[in-house]
């Protein structure tokens, strides 16, 4: 919430979402790039694949801005939801809010940027 009690940022994940990280939560995709609400407010998806090549989601977010804090309360919210288990790599693009936030969150995993096409 912010100053004015207004809902800034959301994080979802089941009980499935939190089992399946616990299997195969190693290596995790990081996408922000959907932008979902009038605001343009990013939607981030946490997700990787299953021992069959199937996607599998770890949670989702949506957040009010693509600030260093917003990434820092993500980053924050994704490892209380997964009892502090941190990944052993992120993929993720070359946003530069979201590296400060992981640096001071996760500083010694590897954040490994994609490129798109």
């Amino acid at each position: 919430m912010d100053v004015d009690e207004q809902m800034t940022n959301v994080f979802w994940a089941d009980a499935n979402m939190v089992l399946d990280y616990g299997y195969f939560g190693d290596v995790v995709s990081l996408d922000s790039t959907y932008c979902t609400s009038r605001a343009n407010g990013p939607l981030a998806l946490f997700s990787s694949l299953n021992h069959h090549r199937s996607t599998v989601i770890f949670g989702v977010a949506l957040l009010y801005n693509e600030t260093t804090e917003s990434f820092k309360w993500l980053f924050e919210t994704f490892l209380e939801a997964h009892s502090q288990k941190k990944p052993q790599t992120i993929l993720t693009n070359q946003d530069q809010a979201m590296a400060k936030a992981f640096s001071k969150v996760m500083p010694i995993l590897t954040m490994v940027y994609a490129r798109g096409t």
